[in-house]
């Protein structure tokens, strides 16, 4: 039981690295980080090999036009 207390820690540091790394490259990518920071927590490293063949978000798709 005591030598599980660590593990666990080790476990949660590790997934939340994970996220932020993912986070960090979707930030770069355009993306959102906060969806992909849940995403990358949990599922490492599959969102980020997503992330790679996603194309980068243009900014003209961000603008919405008030015309």
């Amino acid at each position: 039981m005591l030598a599980s207390i660590p593990f666990v820690i080790f476990v949660l540091a590790l997934m939340f690295w994970c996220g932020h790394l993912t986070a960090k490259f979707a930030a770069q990518r355009g993306r959102s980080r906060g969806v992909w920071f849940l995403l990358g927590t949990l599922f490492f490293p599959i969102p980020s090999i997503v992330l790679a063949f996603l194309p980068p978000h243009s900014q003209e798709k961000a603008v919405i036009s008030t015309e």
